[in-house]
């Protein structure tokens, strides 16, 4: 199928009528610090999950032209899938230019369902993390029937830095303080003009995004942090109530004082009811 004739223009994602399709796209990579040995895998390995809600271009649709209309939004929208993070290759703490991705598709269920694993790679050709690549995508298809991603050739290209800004893409933007899109939350630009010079091709893929989980949750404070808080916490509690026991007006007005006070109180009141008497009767004879 021809892209360019299936999609003349890739702003016809805003404006397409057909059903939603349910897309996730999980973005893996890692970032300087990150552990080198196993530890950096598993459960928490460090990833995006991208929940995307495209609408197909019409109804009923069939299989193939679903899986496909996947595919050209992958590619259509790829800087806003590649330049998301302070990214590392996933494999090691390398910088990282490529990718492999692995996609799978049940266009068949209602609503259709796609997933993308996109692994950003330091070399997605040859070397150790090729060769670890490989040995994750025959598990991964080997568990969820996917296919394997078709073999790649060096090409001499040097693509851009996934840890660029999305708009330059200049080596020059690379920071791990880059500002994130503000709708989205995903895609980064290291400047204002960036963000505005790119927002005609980004806006299909942001009006899709409806969620956005990072792994490990980066808004969250570390264990060091969390800790560190509790303590200080507990302390000025701590602190708190031994000022409450040591309280200087506590001191001055000490409650054994008290039945003290209500006697003399007692005492007036009695004084004030005789003399009133005494002075009714005086009145009265």
């Amino acid at each position: 199928m021809d892209a360019a004739a299936f999609f003349p223009n890739p702003r016809d994602f805003l404006t397409n009528k057909g059903p939603e399709l349910q897309y996730t796209i999980i973005i893996y990579g890692s970032k300087p610090g990150d552990p080198l040995d196993d530890s950096r895998f598993g459960e928490n390995q460090r990833r995006v999950e991208v929940t995307l809600r495209p609408r197909l271009p019409k109804e009923n649709m069939p299989c193939a032209e679903i899986e496909a209309f996947a595919h050209i939004f992958t590619a259509f929208q790829w800087q806003d899938i590649k330049h998301t993070n302070y990214w590392r290759c996933e494999f090691c703490n390398k910088a990282t230019r490529v990718s492999k991705t692995n996609f799978m598709s049940w266009a068949h269920r209602d609503p259709p369902i796609a997933l993308a694993y996109v692994h950003l790679m330091c070399n997605n050709v040859k070397g150790k993390c090729a060769q670890a690549h490989r040995k994750v995508e025959r598990y991964v298809c080997m568990t969820h029937g996917c296919l394997p991603s078709p073999p790649l050739q060096d090409d001499g290209i040097v693509y851009p830095l996934a840890s660029a800004c999305a708009g330059c893409q200049k080596d020059s933007s690379v920071s791990p303080d880059l500002s994130r899109c503000a709708k989205c939350k995903l895609v980064r630009y290291c400047s204002k003009k960036c963000q505005d010079g790119d927002w005609e091709r980004h806006e299909p893929f942001c009006a899709a995004v409806k969620e956005v989980k990072w792994v490990p949750n980066e808004e969250t404070p570390g264990p060091a942090v969390a800790a560190t808080a509790k303590k200080t916490t507990e302390k000025r509690v701590s602190k708190k109530k031994a000022h409450e026991k040591r309280s200087p007006k506590e001191e001055r007005v000490p409650k054994e004082r008290e039945p003290e006070q209500r006697s003399s109180f007692d005492f007036r009141l009695i004084f004030f009811i005789l003399f009133v008497i005494a002075l009714l009767k005086f009145l009265w004879f």
